[in-house]
């Protein structure tokens, strides 16, 4: 859904995500009257997305998918276990369609695809005129080649239905034999591997898979190069702003609108947190405002550092190493042997043999040269110095090392 702002400078169109689509699933064409209408006293700023600026050509209509599905569907001997986006309305409406065509029953599994779908047939986006829509109990009670289901996780996130179905851990739902498991989706860019592990898992608990690089069972969400065009003659804008997508997809846009006769001065390519400012003199980037992401830590939703957000990093990939070392009341001996112990640092076998070395060097560097002479605090540090450049020697690994000082009163 994009939306018109209006100003006292002009109105500002912002896209969203869009695409331009003659042949849509649900029946509503673009509207280009309307966007005119919009648009007829002139564009102060555009701000279109760019998601697949460096994509030659138009994109794909829906109902092609629609109708890859309704293949699928009808030549499946089992379940079929469709994957997409919980958003993508429109096309869980054509695969309720196919149920009814084929006499199955769609159950939904993930929370966002439940939430999304049963708001959307609430608010009339989304029919089930035949009631093909069961529970996922219910479903457990019909014939193998009577269900659908319609899964979240295409993008590979770990906690996601169709992920958690591939590693075997979904509470309701397993892969068996004659399954046939859908992936109307492509990977964004940076999930290419998470999605190709869960295809990879799906296809070793046997089920058939299929996806967009060999079936036509996906078509982007974005307009590509011809579409962008369209878009900016069709608005005509003053200034130009290329949105949502990698710095290399805002700059392809940029120079598709600077193809387009638009003038340098009046592009812009900026990133999360600058300021575009337009007036009546024209536009420039003017300074910058907090951004990026925050992180909540606690129920009270308590705003976290990111030194507190590296430490807990640090924690999670090399480990933690507490050294306990208990020294005489005068402060001039080690009594007994340091105690290093370790979470999360390396295998027991290795470990020990590693630990044992650091704890009898902090054992002879604190009675020959550190008691008595350094304070408190610079014997701790020494003590952390030390053993993390011994570990990291012996296993090129820096464990977190946390020094834990005591006198024996």
């Amino acid at each position: 859904m994009g939306i018109a702002i209006r100003t006292p400078y002009g109105t500002i169109i912002h896209t969203g995500d869009f695409k331009i689509d003659h042949t849509p699933a649900d029946g509503i064409p673009f509207d280009f009257a309307h966007l005119s209408q919009l648009t007829r006293d002139g564009v102060l700023l555009l701000c279109s997305d760019s998601t697949y600026a460096e994509v030659e050509g138009y994109t794909g209509s829906e109902k092609l998918v629609g109708e890859a599905l309704d293949t699928v569907i009808k030549e499946a001997s089992g379940r079929v276990i469709i994957v997409t986006f919980a958003s993508l309305i429109a096309r869980v409406q054509q695969i309720i369609n196919s149920a009814g065509r084929h006499d199955r029953k769609i159950s939904l599994v993930g929370r966002s695809m439940n939430a999304n779908i049963k708001m959307a047939l609430r608010m009339g986006y989304v029919k089930d005129t035949e009631n093909v829509i069961v529970s996922t109990k219910e479903s457990r009670n019909l014939p193998l080649n009577k269900v659908i289901y319609i899964a979240t996780g295409s993008q590979g996130e770990p906690t996601a239905a169709i992920t958690r179905i591939a590693n075997g851990n979904h509470p309701d739902i397993s892969i068996v034999k004659g399954d046939t498991v859908v992936l109307s989706s492509s990977p964004i860019p940076g999930n290419e591997t998470s999605v190709a592990k869960t295809i990879d898992s799906l296809f070793r608990r046997g089920a058939r898979v299929i996806y967009s690089r060999i079936a036509p069972v996906h078509v982007r969400g974005h307009a590509s190069r011809e579409e962008l065009k369209l878009m900016i003659n069709m608005t005509k804008p003053k200034y130009f702003l290329p949105i949502h997508g990698e710095y290399r997809h805002l700059t392809a846009h940029a120079d598709i609108a600077k193809g387009m006769g638009m003038s340098e001065k009046s592009v812009f390519v900026i990133e999360d947190g600058e300021v575009l400012e337009i007036t009546d003199e024209g536009a420039e980037v003017a300074g910058r405002v907090p951004s990026g992401t925050i992180y909540l830590d606690s129920k009270n939703a308590d705003e976290t550092n990111d030194d507190i957000i590296k430490e807990r990093i640090s924690l999670a990939r090399q480990g933690i190493i507490i050294a306990s070392v208990i020294i005489s009341g005068d402060k001039s001996s080690v009594i007994g042997t340091p105690k290093l112990t370790s979470v999360g640092f390396s295998d027991k076998h290795y470990e020990n043999k590693t630990l044992k070395s650091a704890s009898k060097m902090v054992q002879v560097l604190l009675e020959e040269k550190w008691l008595n002479v350094l304070d408190w605090d610079d014997i701790e540090s020494k003590i952390a110095e030390t053993i993390a450049a011994h570990i990291y020697k012996e296993t090129r690994k820096r464990p977190i090392v946390l020094p834990l000082l005591e006198t024996n009163k």
